[in-house]
């Protein structure tokens, strides 16, 4: 009834209304039915229009330009804030539509607004349903609005909502070895003779400083950055130069997190001496954490000089639920970065060219139990079944394809504990307190937690014990899958009553973990009190509202259906006949339309604001040999299609390529426009890196090594500038390309190999100059540093 009333008020309030949709989930990710309880909370953040974007734009292209007048006269954050501000009339439009129906929120900035609102009424607000979307293969679990509809005036108002639709990034597979064989150890000694890195005098100031940004949960492990530097690095002052100077966001100790053991290591190992910082992002929505970092950077006058970002999508950004609006606020953001003198590198993707030539579905569907005789082309491991086998079919643009299924392991059923729901009722004259009794009422466990959980989805608890609206009270809460001890509930007196709905804070210790949540109460009139819903937080600095874990009354619904069975999917470039299989394990097809042609550099490396990083390897796998693109991955670029503005600085290098280039080797001309945003702007060796995880070295690959490398030679030109009196480098893609002779021309190789080094058909060559698959080159350390002293 709640929810009916405030959507008609809605309604009534506003003139005309726009529905944004929802995510039409793929890649493994799967919308599920849910039943909420009515005091569960969500969050997410409304960033009202800015001004002046094209104020800043235009002093970005100034104070980044080395031949312009006003090289180096950054703006501060006041400056940047006092030109962005939003009109009071947009602001007065989004703060009364939240206030009509009273939903929390406060300002974060001057225009993003957190709201933090029970769900019933979030979904009034907005006119939407919650469910929880599932990645089948992942392990992800995400609460997401569906279609949301705002009212017209305030649509006008809002340049995008943040936290309703985002997913994470798939998780990333290890890449195979290809090309010569294995590549060589690449070590902070190697990176410093390839690149004529001279032995530099560092002042271990804090006014110049570097970070790395980590998403996904990733963590770092300090001992382990501490035993990278004892074994490969020389001259540097234990217990300061391999320590992190600060972390921002919540810390977790956590070895395994190779992408962060990487980029740490790494840009600390290139700049040793240089402070250095972690920023850590543990959510589960990829843009709405990028929306915050780089909205958190443009607010105060302490920021590192100097970012690296390993992370990036390279195919359509629906797929991972994020709109055109919400890369209009992120690229604006790095836009007043570029006007603050901010430096960030981005890898370019591990996807090469980022060719998809099937899209999503698979358009030709098997048979079973025929087998297929011909030209073998690949034998791919997946974890999708046959769909997949038949996707990378289309991929390739296969004649034929073979999905055999493993094995299956057998395993012992696992006992479903069999519980029965029990309540009852304290009712007794209206003067005395009403409650709750549990006697042995079972609730069934969700896990949403963004780091390692305490219980699993599925797990039951069974309470007992007494709880009163007037003291609170103490249940047991017994675990029945002995994943954790039994714990004391700690119920706190009832609070927040607005009308049947009510609350307990709640606290219990589980193990050596202490959680705090709530617990929902609904009581109408006439009939007893019930407790059905527990929410268990753990709060960072990052997101204080994470929640953790759902309990629901009741046993488990029925499990969901298992993930495709993984297996062999086996590629024929020709098929000369078709034999029988086995009808239980093999699945076969046959050559379907012909997909078109798209290729997808990645995002946000793609952004005009940022340095793109892409990879290369030495040839023939030996030190001191040239470079050449990577094949043990694709060196991700391209042309991104959303950006065809702000990109001056390559216009010339751009021109040069297309024009030199043998047209031969480019990819169809439909499938990329070469008047946008060409990637990557330079490259770094991104093979073979030695990266101590768990206390022993790892040799690990992708441009998400180049990006951390390059970036800590950066901090290394801002060090000479800072000491002579010079402002930082700042935004660098201008000073790059007008200092293309800084740079070891990458000719060999190109990105038509894909992230586990498999050929791709299309992709681009590298070439004279700069090019869509190592940029301008590798670094001449000593010219680039010669260049940024003059």
């Amino acid at each position: 009834m709640l929810a009916g009333v405030l959507c008609a008020a809605l309604v009534a309030a506003a003139s005309a209304e726009v529905v944004v949709p929802g995510v039409q989930y793929t890649n493994g990710w799967k919308s599920t039915a849910k039943a909420f309880g009515a005091g569960m909370s969500v969050d997410f953040t409304v960033v009202v229009q800015e001004q002046g974007l094209a104020e800043i734009k235009r002093i970005a292209k100034e104070v980044s330009d080395p031949k312009h007048a006003k090289y180096g006269q950054y703006l501060d954050s006041k400056q940047i804030a006092a030109i962005t501000k939003p009109l009071d009339s947009d602001v007065k439009v989004v703060t009364e539509w939240l206030d009509q129906v009273g939903v929390p929120y406060k300002f974060v900035t001057a225009s993003n607004i957190l709201v933090s609102a029970p769900l019933r009424m979030a979904e009034a607000l907005l006119s939407t349903k919650f469910h929880v979307a599932k990645h089948t293969g992942d392990g992800y679990s995400v609460i997401r609005a569906g279609d949301y509809t705002l009212p017209n005036n305030v649509y006008s108002s809002v340049a995008s909502i943040f936290g309703l639709h985002g997913l994470p990034l798939p998780k990333v597979q290890q890449t195979k070895t290809q090309g010569d064989g294995q590549p060589v150890d690449v070590t902070p000694a190697v990176i410093y003779k390839t690149y004529g890195v001279t032995k530099q005098t560092v002042r271990r100031s804090t006014d110049n400083r570097q970070a790395v940004a980590e998403f996904q949960g990733q963590f770092m492990n300090s001992t382990d950055l501490e035993v990278m530097f004892k074994e490969f690095v020389t001259g540097y002052e234990k217990g300061t130069d391999d320590k992190v100077f600060k972390f921002v966001g919540e810390h977790e100790e956590n070895s395994g997190g190779i992408e962060a053991e990487l980029d740490i290591q790494y840009i600390m190992a290139t700049a040793p001496g240089i402070q250095t910082e972690f920023y850590e992002f543990p959510g589960q929505d990829f843009g709405a954490d990028l929306a915050m970092w780089t909205g958190n950077l443009t607010t105060g006058d302490e920021t590192p000089l100097v970012h690296s970002v390993s992370y990036g999508w390279q195919g359509n950004l629906s797929q991972i639920g994020v709109k055109m609006s919400d890369v209009g606020v992120i690229d604006a953001n790095f836009a007043k970065l570029a006007a603050k003198g901010i430096s960030i590198m981005i890898s370019s993707g591990d996807s090469g060219s980022g060719y998809a030539g099937a899209g999503d579905a698979c358009e030709a569907p098997g048979s079973s139990g025929v087998g297929i005789e011909g030209t073998l082309s690949h034998s791919i491991p997946v974890e999708g079944g046959y769909e997949a086998c038949c996707e990378q079919a289309q991929q390739y643009a296969s004649k034929g394809w073979t999905f055999s299924k493993k094995a299956p392991v057998a395993e012992a059923a696992a006992a479903t504990p069999v519980v029965t729901r029990t309540m009852v009722f304290n009712v007794a004259s209206p003067d005395a307190p009403t409650g709750v009794t549990f006697k042995k009422t079972p609730f069934h466990v969700e896990d949403m937690s963004p780091t390692k959980p305490i219980f699993k989805t599925r797990d039951i608890f069974e309470l007992t014990g007494k709880v009163t609206d007037g003291a609170g009270g103490v249940v047991v809460a017994k675990s029945l899958n002995a994943t954790t001890l039994t714990s004391d509930i700690k119920f706190s007196e009832q609070f927040d009553a607005k009308g049947p709905i009510s609350f307990f804070n709640v606290s219990a210790k589980f193990g050596s973990v202490t959680l705090k949540g709530r617990a929902e109460a609904i009581s109408f009139p006439g009939q007893p009190m019930e407790i059905a819903v527990f929410e268990w937080y753990c709060p960072s600095k990052t997101n204080p509202g994470q929640l953790c874990y759902i309990w629901q009354m009741g046993g488990n619904p029925p499990p969901p259906p298992p993930p495709p069975p993984p297996g062999t999917c086996k590629l024929y470039s020709a098929v000369t006949s078709h034999t029988s299989g086995e009808p239980a394990t093999t699945e076969s097809g046959f050559k379907g339309p012909a997909p078109a042609v798209t290729l997808w550099s990645s995002w946000p490396a793609s952004s005009p604001w940022v340095t793109s990083v892409g990879a290369t390897r030495f040839v023939g796998q030996e030190v001191g040999n040239p470079e050449m693109a990577s094949d043990q991955f694709g060196s991700g670029g391209g042309f991104y299609p959303l950006f065809t503005t702000d990109g001056e600085f390559q216009a010339a290098a751009v021109k040069k390529y297309l024009s030199t280039v043998d047209p031969s080797t480019l990819p169809p001309a439909d499938s990329y426009n070469a008047a946008a945003r060409g990637t990557p702007d330079v490259a770094a060796l991104g093979e073979g890196f030695q990266v101590i995880v768990g206390g022993t070295a790892t040799s690990v690959g992708g441009t998400s090594a180049s990006s951390p490398t390059f970036a800590g030679l950066v901090s290394l030109l801002n060090e000479a500038r800072l000491t002579a009196g010079k402002p930082a480098m700042g935004f660098l893609n201008p000073f790059f390309y007008q200092n293309e002779d800084a740079f070891f021309d990458v000719t060999v190789g190109s990105n038509k190999v894909g992230r586990g080094g498999q050929p791709l058909p299309y992709g681009f060559n590298c070439s004279a100059g700069w090019d869509p698959a190592t940029g301008l080159g590798t670094p001449k350390f000593e010219k680039l540093l010669k260049a940024a002293m003059a």
